[in-house]
């Protein structure tokens, strides 16, 4: 193993630690990190922090060690295939309806998280799971390459990276190593800069090509602009402008683990037959604490004349989009003087974290429950 994919293994290996303790959930400027360098690389957290990346780099280094030979798609078929992860993310990102979550609950990437955060899930996503862990003896990263809408997010951060991977054509002797050695299916050696949406920064054919100085990562601010050579390029930005402007910025609902593990267990949340709640309460504000999806929610409860009637989301460590969502609760709960309320699609743990912190500040038995086993603080 050369140095670099050494470096790269190292890293991978890393991530992987930090996502089984849950440091990547509740330390948040980490990814911000990440998706900074991938503003510079491109989806660098698809090649170097993505733990089911990591699983299907080391079934795919074990199972070539064991002499398993790797197929190729058609490239007639890889034509039309990849874009077929920015289709879902468009859906993903511009859509909240109700069967987009309950088929993304199935995403074997999320999913796979939710087990390193040891929570339950669905045999079926467990199935799904191994199902492209065993594609992927054959077919090196095809999730990535076909179906993760993350991984398309992540590549569009990049579209202007000013840091690529440049192959001298002066010295290239055509062997093709690195277009087979490539993971995503990109044609390198067609290529004079790696502008390619589907790289995800795995460097492996920059180790496995045989001439020193033919592909090289080189910074330049032209390379920003190269993306716009020819008008294929140029509608490719265009799109990726637009569909980042449909799948981050106006979105109402972003899709995440939590909404993911949460869609396939909706059965499992529990009732209350409490329902005038601020009955026998005398006048003021209460506060209470309860877990959300990646910590402690805090709320303040004010009653008045045994209502209630505010409630304040004190603090919260959830993230922005589905936290917004969940906050529906808040005026359902005030409007029907109960917690005995429905939890929010899309985004369960949240708005079962509120509910629940509602409940403790009134000092109500029977929190929510939802499946899985949770981290952190419990309450």
């Amino acid at each position: 193993m050369k140095r670099q994919q050494l470096i790269r293994l190292t890293v991978q290996i890393i991530f992987f630690i930090l996502f089984v303790v849950g440091i990547m959930n509740s330390f948040p400027p980490i990814m911000g990190i990440v998706i900074f360098a991938g503003v510079l690389l491109g989806p660098v957290f698809c090649g170097f922090a993505c733990p089911f990346g990591f699983i299907q780099d080391l079934i795919g280094h074990i199972t070539v060690r064991l002499g398993v030979k790797k197929r190729e798609i058609p490239q007639s078929l890889d034509r039309v295939l990849k874009y077929l992860r920015y289709l879902i993310f468009i859906v993903v990102g511009a859509y909240g309806f109700s069967v987009v979550y309950q088929i993304l609950g199935y995403d074997p990437r999320a999913n796979f998280l939710n087990i390193l955060y040891r929570r339950e899930i669905a045999p079926l996503a467990l199935g799904i799971i191994v199902l492209f862990a065993l594609l992927n003896i054959f077919y090196p990263r095809i999730f990535c390459r076909y179906f993760c809408y993350e991984g398309a997010k992540y590549s569009l951060f990049g579209i202007f990276k000013p840091i690529r991977i440049s192959r001298n054509e002066s010295k290239c002797v055509n062997c093709k190593l690195c277009d087979r050695k490539c993971p995503m299916g990109i044609s390198v050696s067609d290529s004079d800069t790696v502008d390619s949406l589907q790289c995800i920064n795995c460097y492996k054919c920059t180790d496995v090509c045989p001439i020193d100085g033919c592909l090289e990562n080189k910074f330049s601010m032209k390379n920003s602009l190269k993306i716009f050579k020819s008008k294929k390029n140029i509608i490719i930005a265009f799109i990726g402008a637009v569909l980042l402007a449909i799948g981050i910025l106006i979105s109402p609902a972003e899709i995440t683990e939590a909404d993911l593990s949460s869609s396939q267990n909706q059965e499992a949340v529990a009732e209350l037959a409490e329902i005038v709640q601020g009955q026998g309460i005398a006048d003021g504000s209460y506060t209470g604490q309860a877990e959300g999806f990646k910590g402690t929610i805090t709320t303040e409860v004010t009653v008045k004349d045994e209502k209630i009637i505010s409630i304040a989301v004190l603090s919260h460590n959830d993230d922005a989009k589905w936290y917004n969502r969940a906050t529906a609760v808040i005026d359902t709960i005030i409007e029907k003087q109960t917690t005995d309320v429905d939890t929010v699609s899309g985004a369960t743990f949240s708005s079962a974290g509120i509910i629940n912190s509602v409940k403790d500040a009134l000092n109500i038995d029977n929190p929510i429950q939802t499946s899985g086993k949770r981290r952190g603080h419990g309450h």
